[in-house]
C-alpha cells in the first residue's frame, strides 16, 4: 500500500490548521504599527532658498530708502555783508552756527570812483616837463604843477575834480587849445568783510532776524554753492 499521498493529505491538513490557529490568534491580538513621524514641526515654517524667495519685499525696501535719499533738502548759500571789520562778523557767526551746514569768512577790496584827474602824460626827462608847464602858462592856462616824485614824476597835474562834469569841461578846454590832456578817475579803496553760510532750505528763514538785530547795515545775497 502506498503511504504518499496519505503524507501529503496530513502535511496539508497540519499547515492549514496551523493557518487557522495564527489568523485567530492575530485577530484577537492585533499587530501594532509604528508611529509615523514628521520631519518638521507644523508650527515652524519650512526653511525657503533664497533664491526662491519673493523679490517684492527686498525692492519695495530698496526704493523706500531711494526715495528718502533722493528727497532730502538740497542746501542754499548766500553771501553776508559787508562787514566793516573782522570782528563785526562775530555777533552774526555765532547764533547762525547752532543750523548752517558750514561758514567761511573772506576779506576784499572795495573800491570806488573818489575823484578825476586831468594831466599831462609825463615826459622822459623834468627838463621836457618843465618845458610843458612854460607852454601851458604861454597859452593863459593857469592851475597846474610838475609832479617831481614817485610813481608819476614829470606829469603835468592840470586839476583833480570831485564831479566828472567839472573834470571833462577842463579836458575839453585843454585839447582845444592843442594840449594832450588826459584823465583817469581817482580810487579810494578799503577793505570789507564778508560771511558765507550753507544751510539747508527749510532753514534759510532764520537768517533775517538774526540779520535784523545786527548793530550794523548789512544784506543777505543768495550765492552758488561752490566753495
Amino acid at each position: 500500500m502506498n503511504s504518499t499521498p496519505t503524507l501529503i493529505r496530513w502535511l496539508f491538513f497540519m499547515l492549514l490548521a496551523a493557518n487557522l490557529t495564527l489568523f485567530a490568534w492575530l485577530r484577537q491580538h492585533p499587530v501594532k504599527t509604528a508611529p509615523v513621524f514628521s520631519a518638521t514641526d507644523p508650527s515652524v515654517p519650512g526653511l525657503q532658498l533664497l533664491s526662491e524667495a519673493d523679490p517684492a519685499p527686498h525692492d519695495a525696501i530698496w526704493k523706500k530708502d531711494h526715495e528718502e535719499n533722493a528727497t532730502e533738502i538740497a542746501p542754499v548759500c548766500f553771501r553776508i555783508g559787508p562787514f566793516p571789520s573782522q570782528a563785526a562778523i562775530n555777533p552774526v557767526l555765532e547764533p547762525v552756527q547752532s543750523f548752517v551746514i558750514k561758514t567761511r569768512t573772506r576779506r576784499k577790496t572795495a573800491s570806488q570812483e573818489a575823484g578825476y584827474w586831468v594831466f599831462l602824460p609825463a615826459t622822459k626827462t623834468r627838463a621836457e616837463a618843465l618845458k610843458s608847464a612854460r607852454k601851458l602858462a604861454q597859452a593863459g592856462v593857469r592851475d597846474y604843477y610838475v609832479v617831481t616824485a614817485g610813481a608819476r614824476e614829470n606829469t603835468v597835474s592840470l586839476g583833480l575834480y570831485r564831479q566828472k562834469d567839472n573834470a571833462m569841461a577842463r579836458l575839453e578846454e585843454l585839447q582845444q587849445r592843442g594840449f594832450d590832456a588826459q584823465w583817469e578817475a581817482r580810487l579810494e579803496q578799503w577793505p570789507e568783510y564778508w560771511l558765507d553760510v550753507a544751510m539747508a532750505s527749510d532753514q534759510a528763514d532764520k537768517l533775517a532776524p538774526i540779520l535784523d538785530a545786527a548793530a550794523i547795515e548789512i544784506q543777505s545775497f543768495p550765492a552758488a554753492c561752490d566753495w
